[in-house]
Formats: C-alpha cells, structure tokens, sequence
C-alpha cells in the first residue's frame, strides 16, 4: 500500500463558490462591445462574458484585475471562438490574471500567442483560477504558454498542442517562490507535440526563491489525473512530458499521477519523466499509469528518471525523498544508457524509491533492461542496496521480456 499523501483532493479545492458580490452582469461579445478587451475594461466583479464564434484578436492583451470574473465561448465548443493575436506586443501575454480571488476561462481556443513571456497566460498569486475546455495552440517562445506562480489552478479537460518553450515546460511552467503552499491540477487534460528546448517537454515543475525577499517558496502541490501526454520532447534537457527541479534548497514538492499515459514522448534522459533530487524535498507517487515507447535518447532511464545536478556544497541528512510507483505499466520503452524503465542514479541525497504491482514489457537498455535503481552493478530484476539509500524495492511486479543490450559492467 502506498504511503503517499493522495493529491485528489487538490479538485475540490477548485470548486466555484457562489460570488457575493451583487447581481452578476452577461457582456456579449461584440454586441455588447466589439472587442473582448473593452469587455473586460467594463467588468465588474462577478461578471461572465461571453464570446460569439469566429476569432477574436488581441492588441493589447487582458489584464484581469476584478475577481469572480468568467470569460466563456458562447457555443460551448472551444475551436468555435478563437482568441489570436491581432497586433499584439510581443512582451505582453493573451490574460495576465493577477492578486484576483476566481477567474474562470472556459470553452476557447487561444491561438498563435508568441512571444517574450508567458505568452497565453500569465497567472500570479491569484486563488480559485480555472481552465475549463480550453484550447492552447501554437503558443510559446521565450518562455512558458501558460506560467503559473504562487497561485492555486484547475486545468479541466484542456488541450495543449504543438506548443513551444526556449527554456523549460513547453506547455506548462509551475514555479512558487511565495511563502504560501501552491496547487495546480490537471484533469483531463491532453498534451500532444509540445516541446521545450530545456527541461520539461509539457509542464515543468519549478521550486525556487524569491530574489527580492530572499524567502523560500511554500510548497508546490501538483495533482495530474487521466490526462495523456503524446510525442512532447525535451530536446537539450530531461522529462520529455514532466520535469521536476529547484535552484533552491530543501523546498517541498508533492506531485501525483495517477490513471494516465504517456506514450512516444522524448528528451535527453527520462523519455517520459525527469526528477532532479538536487535540493529537493519530494513526495512523488505514479498510480495506474501506462509508459508506452518512451525514449531516453542520451542518457537513462527510457521512461522516468531520477537524478541530481552536481553541486559543490549540499546538505543530505534531513531531505527524506520519496517515490511510489504502483499498479503502472512499462510497455517498449528504450534509454540509449541504463534503465529502459525506471532509472534512479546515485548521489548524494536521501532517497526512497518503491514499485509496486507494476509490468514491465518489452523495455530496453543498454545496461538494465528494466531497471537501474542506482547499483554498481546494473542487475534485473533484484539490486543490492547502494549508498544513501533507505528503501528500493520492486514489489509483486512481472518481468516480460524485457532486456539490456550489453552485458553488465
């Protein structure tokens, strides 16, 4: 059984609660007013706008600045009501959503948003923030399309596609650097084709520090349930779909997947997921989730990944990393190094790492078909205990034909 926290409870967390501010007004688009800029300079808290099909482009960007305010495509169908650029600068975002209580966007399509920043969506210490039914598509450049900090959001039956980062998290990048615990989830969800040319070829998972407070961030809670990610690579960096990584030390992270698949996704190491344990506190469990044709192209760990950063000072003897892995399935997957499955490198950091009731079919690696939990030998299925190491162990799990490529070192 696991020991993790489960993260379900993240949704309803998200939960639209009654607005107490006065009789809510409708705003339509463009009968009301032509643009949905001006509908918004006109919203008060509490008030839905709603969007007639066909395009709707930006010149200057939304900036949501009133609480409890719903922006919605009238048919209920996203690719009917596309919001585009229409001039817009390059160093301002589709929505920055900022210091509001509730803002729900649901039911369009937001399109070609490129640029400097995080370019369809910038969201910042903001609560209840919801993406229903939303549609990104070709969005990206600098940074993130959608970059959430310090704030606690729903992605609902949302589709990233074909989108694109120059650093890190292709679709998704979730950073906290406020004093105060952060949730996002992702239910639903569908990330095809997204890329990063750093870490995270869909959502990158980020702790950091405040440089202007120099105050840790409180943790980040992050809860990814049926949701499918498809063909996202990393091209220079690890997580072909997820990464997880801090700059800072000794920050929380707890991430749950659970009911999802990842299937043909890319990146340096860890084709699927990459965790960087470098000065990270976390508390990662993976429950009834299919790894299908992952690859690790340069380094291990063909599916997921554990690993650190070299760094020249670190503290080992309090971080208590865990990592549950149950009830999943590893079907093809391939690391060009060690670990077609699972990869966990050795170092210097306290860790944990159990898989339970999981399969392993017909993975790949040149040292460790299976697995590679961070042994001086690379052995299948069962590993002595290395170094810093508090428990390892596979766990009721069957074996299919699953093989290294080169003989054991």
């Amino acid at each position: 059984m696991s020991q993790f926290r489960p993260l379900l409870v993240l949704v309803s967390l998200f939960m639209v609660q009654p607005s107490l501010a006065g009789p809510a007004n409708e705003i339509l688009v463009p009968e009301n007013f032509p643009t949905l800029e001006q509908a918004v300079a006109s919203a008060t808290a509490g008030d839905t706008i709603s969007l007639a099909s066909g395009g709707h482009g930006l010149t200057e960007g939304i900036v949501v600045s009133v609480d409890n305010l719903t922006i919605r495509g009238r048919t209920g169908t996203a690719r009917d009501v596309e919001i585009l650029e229409g001039g817009l600068s390059t160093s301002n975002p589709f929505f920055r959503i900022q210091n509001v209580d509730g803002f729900t966007l649901r039911d369009v399509k937001i399109l070609n948003a490129i640029g400097q920043t995080a370019n369809a969506a910038f969201i910042f210490n903001s609560s209840d923030t919801q993406f229903l039914n939303v549609e990104v598509v070709l969005s990206g450049g600098a940074f993130s399309p959608v970059l959430v900090n310090d704030s606690n959001v729903l992605f609902q039956d949302c589709f990233f596609d074909r989108n694109h980062s120059d650093t890190y998290g292709g679709a998704v990048r979730v950073v906290n650097s406020d004093p105060f615990d952060s949730r996002t989830a992702f239910v639903g969800c569908n990330f095809d084709l997204n890329e990063s040319n750093g870490d995270g070829g869909a959502i990158a998972i980020a702790q950091q520090i405040d440089p202007k407070t120099v105050v840790p961030g409180g943790a980040i809670l992050v809860d990814v349930t049926g949701c499918t990610f498809q063909d996202s690579v990393s091209t220079n960096g690890e997580g072909g779909a997820i990464s997880i990584f801090t700059g800072s030390n000794k920050l929380p992270v707890e991430v749950s997947i659970s009911d999802s698949f990842f299937g043909d996704n890319r990146a340096v190491g860890g084709g699927a997921i990459a965790v960087d344990r470098t000065n990270l506190d976390f508390d990662i469990s993976v429950l009834r989730t299919h790894f299908n044709i992952n690859k690790a192209s340069g380094e291990n760990g063909g599916a997921i990944l554990e690993f650190e950063t070299p760094r020249t000072s670190v503290t080992t003897d309090t971080l208590r990393n865990r990592f549950q892995i149950e009830s999943s399935t590893f079907e093809k997957n391939i690391a060009t190094s060690a670990g077609g499955g699972v990869a966990v490198e050795e170092g210097l950091f306290r860790s944990e790492i159990a898989i339970e009731e999981s399969t392993f079919i017909e993975n790949k690696g040149v040292y460790g078909g299976v697995l590679d939990l961070g042994s001086k030998k690379h052995l299948l299925p069962a590993l002595p205990k290395p170094l810093m190491v508090e428990r390892r162990s596979l766990v009721r799990s069957e074996i299919v034909d699953s093989r290294k490529t080169s003989p054991d070192l």
